[in-house]
């Protein structure tokens, strides 16, 4: 690989770090994971939007055994969700690996700005997770930004230290000294 495929592949890297990502899964974007009594939940939403259909958000739990880490299949999960100024109970329904609700809005595009309360009742006994909505909808965080720059910084400092040992004679010198050495 030479000098200039390791700069692309390290500002390709740079870049991709410094843009803040939000994490996704069936349900879209992790509202919460924390454990709640004896399980491990975590909360997800995603907008639906789908012609002739209203527009509503898809709330999916996920729910684990706090202490072995393995899914939960069969427990009664109750989610609540305040948005729009009112609150519904939808129905939640089992599908692979979680547990779905579809909650109708005024806007798709809102996740994370709604309160959901979940309820999980399940062989292991009870737990119950509220998430509130976020404050800082458009916001990085500040340690993401900062430590993206700092990889940056270093990224680029060892591709200029790399070209000027490389610029100095051999092109084909190793660059890395030995451990022996």
């Amino acid at each position: 690989m030479n000098v200039r495929s390791t700069l692309a592949l390290a500002l390709a890297t740079a870049a991709a770090l410094f843009v803040p990502a939000t994490a996704g899964a069936h349900g879209g974007i992790i509202l919460a994971s924390t454990t709640a009594g004896p399980y491990r939940v975590q909360v997800a939403g995603a907008p639906l939007t789908e012609p002739g259909r209203p527009p509503a958000i898809d709330v999916t739990v996920y729910v684990a055994n706090a202490t072995s880490g393995s899914p939960v299949s069969g427990a009664n999960v109750r989610t609540t969700v305040t948005a729009d100024e009112r609150t519904v109970t939808p129905d939640v329904r089992e599908i692979a690996g979680g547990y779905e609700a579809i909650v109708p809005v005024r806007d798709a595009y809102t996740v994370g700005q709604q309160t959901i309360d979940v309820r999980v009742a399940g062989p292991l006994g009870t737990g119950r997770v509220t998430v509130r909505p976020t404050d800082d909808q458009d916001t990085a965080p500040t340690a993401l930004i900062v430590g993206s720059a700092a990889l940056l910084s270093l990224l680029v400092a060892v591709a200029i230290r790399v070209r000027r040992r490389r610029g100095g004679g051999d092109t084909e010198a190793d660059v890395w000294p030995d451990a022996a050495a």
